[in-house]
């Protein structure tokens, strides 16, 4: 904010002036003018009040500035009334310059220091890191590298170090290995532990590689910043209330998937532009380098902050939904990297408990992933990459995810000689082993989920014994209290147990045989799912206009549609038609709301010599599933 500003305060910006001026939250007169040259090269009229002659007249007994403009109204011909209004109209064209920007080390020094004070509990260490062998780090302090052979980035990134009385740096480039294999798996998967310990991580916002530096380290390279000249009046304070979501958003570091967990795990950023340096923290409500005004309500969060901890999500579909869809759109050099550069976000939110990218907490939504276009390319693995045809790794481009909560009808294992899988040779991993943490909580976006589950149960959709007290013909809500007086409030995770016939089965022979886990072990990227099949052929449209019968169908060995490939648009009398109860009454879509229509979502698979691959996801009415001629089988799919 300009000395005008924050001497005038609130009652700076007239009224009478542009309309969306009286009505702006940081009365700064500088970030007016700062919007309105966005928009335009010329201002026509902005009406500036310094209050009454009487008020500004006693101002400038102990101001400077107001001493200036009483100068200014006294050298105005005519008299003037103590009483009224002290008022200067700007008008004419912008003449925008740049002028050198002070900041410097000690601003950022105070930032971290504010930093260290007030948030050290949560942007301090938690505990001691646990370093991943081979674990290496610069001393800024001897400078045993060849500077010629360092590029800029890198070594100014140590003097910024140095500057700051930090002594070990972290770089990825010269701190991993990068021709020792085993050694780098083990760095790239604790980049998560990395950058989630470390003091602060600091980013170039400028240039496309590592040999532009880091503006602002040298003296002789200061940031530069605007300011405005109409006529005779300079605006020392103009700002773009935008400017660093537009630096941020032009940045080659913005849109490299390497630097996807730099933003969302470091606990202290400290970004180097031209426009001088910003920080952020993951508890600061304010944007250091940005006007004080500038708080996270009047922008949109960048980084990670703004995301749950880990285990403590009030909606975990949703949140790796929006983890991988801001993943998937950044861009990748080697697309081999595709699932090593998430590695240290998986590792930090789900420890171990994922497989290809797709965690097992979240993996019933995790596998139902669709490209962002509808047409992309499928990613092809070299140098002994592996991408299985169900995980999203396989194919480029923006992903999305189905956010909402819904349950599986389906077991999901993987085969494995690992120790942490013994004494089987198996882990089950959806349904997950391990409730929500706020499970109650979760299923309260899915009202009538008891119901809906055991409206399944009782069509044979899943293989575990139905009780007794809930084969009767009963109403929804007979079945919710059916179903908490036997499993409990929060007995959800339970339920979908014993429907699935895993509550006391340990060796699951009866769903995965030797077999199949044999021929998982030896498929690369090999995924058994047990659940119940239809055999079906494909039956293209005509055209792909978007109705609901014109889209891909799905046909039964006898004839009858059983699903459509398609995320299109449900019809209000298609919703009339399928959503009926067994009674043949129709649903109250109070009682059951639209969003919860009976759907089971379905993957096309391709099978050859008994290994199986996704061809594309489909969808279908539970009502029209429990129709077709289903059968329980395991497949083995890559």
């Amino acid at each position: 904010m300009s000395s005008v500003c924050m001497h005038a305060g609130s009652s700076m910006v007239k009224e009478k002036g542009p309309p969306w001026s009286a009505k702006n939250t940081f009365s700064d007169v500088c970030y007016c003018v700062g919007y309105y040259t966005t928009w335009n090269h010329y201002i026509h009229d902005i009406v500036l009040r310094f209050g009454t002659l009487r008020e500004l007249r006693q101002r400038s007994k102990t101001c400077v500035l107001c001493q200036r403009w009483m100068q200014v109204v006294e050298s105005i011909p005519g008299d003037s009334e103590e009483g009224g209004d002290v008022t200067l109209t700007l008008q004419g064209r912008l003449d925008v310059v740049e002028v050198s920007n002070n900041k410097d080390w000690g601003d950022v020094a105070s930032w971290l220091h504010k930093c260290d004070t007030e948030h050290r509990d949560k942007c301090g260490l938690r505990s001691r890191p646990q370093h991943p062998p081979g674990f290496r780090l610069i001393d800024v302090t001897n400078r045993f590298f060849h500077k010629a052979r360092i590029p800029a980035t890198i070594r100014e990134a140590m003097m910024a170090c140095a500057k700051m009385g930090i002594q070990y740096l972290w770089v990825d480039r010269l701190c991993i290995i990068q021709d020792h294999v085993h050694e780098k798996g083990i760095q790239i998967n604790a980049m998560g532990t990395i950058y989630t310990n470390s003091y602060v991580t600091l980013v170039g916002l400028e240039g496309h590689d590592a040999n532009h530096g880091l503006p602002g380290v040298f003296e002789e390279e200061p940031p530069r910043r605007q300011v405005l000249r109409v006529e005779d009046i300079v605006l020392t304070g103009l700002y773009d209330h935008r400017r660093y979501e537009k630096l941020v958003g032009r940045s080659a570091w913005d849109s490299r998937g390497w630097t996807y967990q730099e933003a969302l795990l470091s606990r202290r950023l400290l970004l180097f532009s031209h426009s001088g340096p910003f920080f952020e923290c993951s508890q600061d409500g304010c944007l250091c380098g940005e006007p004080n005004s500038m708080d996270r309500y009047h922008r949109i969060p960048l980084f990670g902050a703004h995301m749950d901890p880990p285990g403590e999500e009030y909606w975990p579909s949703q949140t790796f939904s929006d983890l991988l869809e801001g993943y998937t759109k950044r861009a990748f050099s080697h697309e081999s990297d595709i699932l090593r550069a998430i590695s240290g976000i998986l590792n930090s939110f789900y420890e171990s408990h994922h497989y290809f990218g797709l965690p097992f907490s979240v993996f019933d939504n995790a596998i139902l992933w669709n490209a962002a276009d509808t047409t992309y390319s499928t990613r092809n693995p070299t140098s002994g990459d592996v991408f299985p045809s169900w995980s999203w790794v396989s194919v480029k481009g923006g992903i999305t995810t189905y956010n909402l909560p819904l349950q599986t009808l389906a077991v999901w294992a993987v085969a494995s000689t690992d120790s942490d899988f013994l004494p089987q040779p198996l882990k089950v991993i959806a349904p997950w082993e391990r409730p929500l943490a706020n499970e109650r909580q979760y299923y309260k976006l899915m009202p009538n989920h008891s119901a809906l589950l055991i409206l399944a149960w009782k069509e044979g959709c899943f293989s575990g014994k139905l009780p007794e007290e809930l084969k009767p013909a009963a109403n929804w809500s007979k079945i919710e209290r059916l179903a908490q007086k036997r499993w409990g409030a929060n007995g959800q995770h339970r339920m979908i147990q014993d429907a699935l016939g895993l509550g006391q089965n340990l060796d699951y022979n009866d769903k995965f045989s030797p077999e199949h886990i044999s021929l998982s072990c030896s498929s690369p990227g090999g995924i058994m799912m047990y659940t119940q099949s239809v055999r079906v052929r494909v039956v293209p449209p005509q055209n792909l206009s978007g109705r609901f019968d014109e889209h891909i169908k799905l046909y039964a060995e006898a004839g009858e549609v059983v699903a459509c490939v398609s995320d299109g648009s449900m019809t209000q009398p298609i919703i009339q038609m399928v959503c009926k109860d067994w009674r043949g009454r129709s649903l109250c879509k109070y009682e059951l709301g639209l969003k919860n229509v009976p759907i089971v979502n379905l993957m096309v698979v391709d099978t050859q010599d008994g290994v199986s691959r996704r061809v594309a996801l489909a969808e279908t009415y539970l009502k029209i599933w429990v129709k077709a001629e289903r059968k329980f089988g395991t497949f083995v799919i890559v």
